[in-house]
């Protein structure tokens, strides 16, 4: 290392400070945000032939934020969750209106819906395209797209800018330990 010449170039940090465990750190971090960003670029409703449709009594199950309050059916096979979250972004909550959620707690329902993948192999998401309480439209496809554009944004923007970011800090951490290194062999 030439202590002389302290710029720390590209090619240096590509060739000679890259170590097996950085490599393998910006491989799992890639694969942990690229894969579910994919699906948040990639994310769109299906035709409606493809929608699944289910009717049942309509409830509410709170979680521990105003973000997660799912909507549910009661089915003679059982209760069935669903979510307004597109993939990786988003919140559950599909009906933000407490009045509105009151008012059709309890009541027959339809929910047209798909399972969204998130993960390779994984389609845990009940996503609900439409919610119709006594033929009218409660949640509609208008609402789910916009909740799908955003998740295109995360995954668009915010992805690719924290791999940037995390390669720059990581950058500027090599090049302060390598300043370190020249400061301590002139002492």
């Amino acid at each position: 290392m030439d202590c002389e010449k302290n710029k720390l170039e590209f090619r240096d940090y590509v060739l000679g400070n890259w170590t097996f465990a950085r490599v393998c750190l910006v491989i799992v971090f890639a694969c942990s945000f690229g894969i579910p960003g994919y699906y948040s670029i990639t994310a769109k409703i299906p035709p409606a032939d493809e929608l699944q449709k289910t009717a049942g009594i309509i409830f509410f199950q709170s979680g521990t934020k105003a973000c997660s309050i799912r909507t549910g059916l009661k089915t003679p096979e059982g209760e069935i969750l669903f979510t307004c979250r597109s993939a990786m972004e988003g919140c559950d909550t599909c009906i933000w209106d407490a009045k509105t959620r009151q008012q059709i707690q309890g009541k027959q329902g339809t929910v047209l819906w798909y399972d969204q993948p998130i993960l390779p192999f994984v389609e845990t998401n009940k996503l609900i395209v439409e919610l119709w309480v006594n033929e009218k439209e409660i949640v509609g496809r208008g609402t789910i797209q916009s909740n799908i554009d955003g998740s295109f944004m995360f995954g668009c923007v915010w992805l690719p800018g924290g791999i940037v970011l995390f390669i720059c800090a990581d950058f500027n951490n090599i090049r302060r330990r390598r300043k370190k290194k020249c400061q301590d062999r002139t002492i």
